[in-house]
C-alpha cells in the first residue's frame, strides 16, 4: 500500500512540476528569460505533498467493544476465533469500551501460554449497548501505538442517537494517515 501511495505522490509531484514548467514556458514565450524561484517550488509544491512518517512505539493497544458484537463473535466468527489466541501475544494494553468509559487493563503476560486476554474476552457477558467508538478511534489516532479495534462500529452519541449514517471516523483517520500510518480493515458479515 505504501508503494502505491508513494507512486501516486510521485506522479502528482511530476504532474505539478510539468504543469508549472509548461505554464512558465507559455507565459515567458521564446524571447523571455526563465527564472525559477526554488524557494517557492520547495515551500509550495514539494513540502505540502511530502508525507512525514512518524514511527510508532513497539506497543499494541487492543480496544474491545463491550457489547453483543464480541459476545457473538466468540461463538460465530471463524475470523475472530482464529485471532483470539494471538491477541494476548501482541496486546500490551487492553481497553474495554463500556459506554463512555474505557476500562484499561495492562497485559503483563505475553507468553505463548498466557490466557489473560483470552479470559477477559470470554468474561464479556453483559451487553453495554452504547460504545463510544468515535472516542476510541480518536484515542487510537492521537496515540503513538499500533492498535486493534474489535467492534461492530455501531455508534451512538451521548444522547443515544445512532451515528452510523455519518462519517464520524473521518477526522481521526485523516490525522492518522497524515502522520504516515496505515489502517487495515478486516470485515465480515455480522447479523
Amino acid at each position: 500500500m505504501h508503494k502505491y501511495l508513494n507512486l501516486v505522490l510521485i506522479m502528482n509531484k511530476l504532474y505539478l512540476l510539468f504543469m508549472a514548467t509548461t505554464t512558465v514556458v507559455l507565459l515567458t514565450g521564446c524571447n523571455g528569460t526563465l527564472e525559477v524561484n526554488t524557494e517557492l517550488l520547495q515551500t509550495k509544491i514539494h513540502e505540502p505533498s511530502t508525507i512525514k512518517y512518524e514511527g510508532l512505539r513497539a506497543t499494541t493497544v487492543l480496544y474491545l467493544d463491550h457489547s453483543t458484537c464480541v459476545i457473538d463473535a466468540r461463538q460465530k466468527s471463524d475470523v475472530f476465533k482464529g485471532l483470539l489466541g494471538q491477541l494476548g501475544l501482541y496486546t500490551d494494553t487492553l481497553y474495554l469500551i463500556k459506554g463512555n468509559d474505557f476500562e484499561q487493563i495492562p497485559n503483563s503476560d505475553k507468553s505463548p501460554t498466557s490466557t489473560d486476554v483470552y479470559n477477559i474476552i470470554y468474561g464479556i457477558r453483559d451487553d453495554i449497548p452504547f460504545a463510544d467508538i468515535g472516542q476510541a478511534v480518536k484515542n487510537i489516532c492521537a496515540g503513538n501505538s499500533q492498535a486493534i479495534l474489535i467492534t461492530d462500529c455501531e455508534y451512538f452519541d451521548k444522547n443515544g442517537k445512532n451515528q452510523d449514517g455519518f462519517p464520524y471516523l473521518t477526522g481521526a483517520f485523516k490525522d492518522w494517515i497524515k502522520r504516515g500510518h496505515t489502517i487495515y480493515t478486516v470485515v465480515e458479515p455480522y447479523t
